[in-house]
């Protein structure tokens, strides 16, 4: 299963159905696309200023990123230390040192 973000490396582009790139790009299927979008069992993938639409048979999930782990960690980054900031704590240095 394919989701939006997912690393993926091309298989084959025998099926590509659609291409859009800035006019004299080269487009190179080889190496990491992302994906952008999924439309039924198709997927678009981006790769500088390339999309293609390409069957998700024709592709192999390199990465996949897990938004619900992201979210939680980041949230916890964000509530780090609130107790301390509550109790007039504050995180890392207070004072500039003075080497005279």
């Amino acid at each position: 299963m394919f989701k939006q973000f997912d690393q993926v490396r091309i298989i084959t582009t025998r099926n590509v159905r659609y291409l859009s790139a800035p006019p004299g790009v080269e487009v190179d299927p080889h190496g990491i696309w992302s994906v952008s979008a999924i439309v039924g069992n198709e997927l678009l993938l981006v790769k500088n200023n390339v999309v293609i639409r390409i069957p998700d048979s024709d592709v192999l999930k390199i990465f996949g990123f897990q938004f619900d782990v992201i979210l939680g960690l980041l949230g916890r980054l964000t509530t780090y230390g609130e107790e301390d900031r509550k109790n007039g704590k504050t995180i890392g240095p207070t004072e500039l040192e003075d080497d005279d």
